[in-house]
């Protein structure tokens, strides 16, 4: 069933968070939406309803290709399948794809242009997603060309503004872009309207003045080395070269801006122009842009509810883990924890109350293990451990019974005092070891184990019973660990 709801609200294991996945997905100044194994769309932002012309009612369930036409055998295709099938993430750069979604700006009628990555994400379901992001490099691409253009132009407007013409100058003071000449030594020629706007300067200010004024350090120091260094060599970091720098404004503020500079010559004297647009917005917009793209990876990486990496990110980590050990010959550990009891705290003391439990539970795991160690929530009441230098046996099993014993701990809560308890699996991978996925469904199994014989308890997955751990590297076992031997979380 492929409702708008379906993808909107984030579902565990005996816990519905009420956070809408499509209100954080509209508050992205990009286009994004999510494809289950079948090609269907199950989430549709904003953005991409408002440049596709195709309403999230509309698109949900519907397949991508029956949305866009996209042929089978196209990169985006191919990208998505890959996704899908294989887990494998893909960018696609306009440079060598162009355009490959039908999509206009609807104030400009214009074809937006793109880059998309896509990447793929595991479900709590055990099906496989992706997630297709649009980035809308429309203003980058203009930017680069307005520099082009710039460099062209700026001969002819740097004369036109010295032949002073009533024409040229009207046409000269109408541009939104500075146009400054400065001579040899640095000193302003002449400059128009623009100028003033964006400096902050009144003319009769600028005229004569060296154009240093304009700029903050390092470039106010640096400035007459430029010029001498071209008017020795030929060679300039600046002229004949569009780049990004800072201006400096009569108030003593600071601003980005695109410079060009040109040689002129007027027959007289050897003179420079430059062109100067105060590009303050576009980088605002390149850091919400920023912004968007690190909540988006957020989303993608981190529970929601505990700020943990999810099972994605865990995966990665256990990818990095298992090629250093097959590197080092060493091994490492995954613990797999399930909460016993906590479907009777949702049931007596409503889902807030679980929530909180599981943040309470989290915060206890992320607290007893150590900096180097990754604590990841899978899913509903379902938590894992990743350690590396792990020590010996003894040390693991001192370790993981202590963590059986600080989860039974009491939890105050709003609506009272509540416990559960954690039924633990162990699994050592070594360098002729599983897969990560045969790692955790060991420790899954082993898990399974321990809720058998009783609850509150670890077992190791049985192929790694009779394996002894190495000690890794001189650091030793976790100072932390205390030795409960008589603990009766042991088994």
């Amino acid at each position: 069933m492929y409702q708008g709801s379906a993808a909107a609200a984030v579902t565990t294991r005996g816990v519905e968070n009420p956070l809408d996945l499509n209100q954080m997905l509209d508050a992205l100044e990009m286009g994004v939406f999510v494809l289950d194994d079948a090609h269907r769309v199950v989430a549709w932002n904003a953005w991409i309803g408002r440049v596709s012309a195709v309403d999230r009612n509309l698109a949900v369930g519907k397949t991508i290709e029956d949305l866009f036409s996209i042929a089978p055998k196209t990169r985006l295709s191919r990208a998505i399948e890959l996704a899908l099938k294989t887990g494998v993430a893909s960018f696609l750069s306009r440079s060598f794809n162009r355009d490959p979604l039908p999509l206009l700006d609807p104030e400009t009628g214009h074809a937006v242009k793109q880059n998309i990555a896509v990447r793929p994400v595991p479900g709590n379901d055990g099906c496989r997603y992706c997630v297709v992001q649009v980035i809308d490099i429309t203003k980058v691409i203009d930017r680069q060309n307005f520099l082009r253009e710039k460099m062209k132009e700026n001969e002819t407007l740097a004369m036109l503004h010295m032949a002073g013409e009533e024409r040229h100058q009207a046409i000269l003071e109408s541009l939104v872009e500075g146009v400054i000449t400065i001579d040899v030594e640095g000193r302003i020629k002449s400059l128009n309207r623009a100028v003033e706007l964006i400096f902050g300067y009144e003319r009769k200010e600028l005229i004569g003045a060296d154009l240093k004024i304009l700029m903050p350090e390092p470039y106010h120091s640096e400035h007459d080395g430029y010029i001498a260094n071209y008017l020795s060599t030929g060679r300039g970091r600046v002229i004949g070269i569009g780049r990004d720098v800072q201006g400096r404004r009569r108030d003593g503020s600071t601003f980005p801006m695109e410079l060009s500079v040109a040689e002129i010559s007027t027959g007289e004297e050897r003179l420079f122009a430059g062109v100067v647009r105060d590009v303050t917005e576009r980088h605002r917009a390149q850091d919400e842009l920023k912004e968007a793209n690190s909540r988006l990876t957020e989303m993608a990486l981190y529970d929601h509810l505990t700020g943990l990496p999810n099972r994605r990110l865990l995966y990665d980590h256990i990818a990095q883990s298992m090629a250093r050990a097959r590197r080092r010959n060493e091994s490492f550990a995954v613990l797999f924890i399930d909460l016993d009891g906590f479907k009777r705290v949702n049931d007596e003391l409503g889902h807030d109350a679980g929530d909180a439990l599981l943040v309470e539970i989290g915060a206890r795991l992320r607290q007893r293990t150590r900096a180097t160690d990754i604590v990841a929530r899978l899913g509903g009441d379902e938590f894992a451990i990743l350690l590396e230098n792990i020590g010996t046996r003894e040390d693991l099993e001192v370790l993981v019974a202590d963590i059986v014993a600080i989860v039974s701990g009491p939890v105050e809560l709003d609506r009272g005092t509540t416990a559960v308890s954690a039924s633990i699996g162990v699994a050592l991978y070594r360098a002729d070891g599983p897969t990560a996925d045969a790692l955790l469904k060991s420790a899954d199994q082993a898990m399974y184990a321990a809720k058998k014989a009783g609850k509150n308890r670890y077992r190791f997955a049985s192929n790694a019973e009779d394996l002894a751990v190495s000690t890794v590297g001189s650091t030793g076992p976790d100072p932390r660990i205390q030795k409960r031997r008589d603990s009766p979380a042991a088994r």
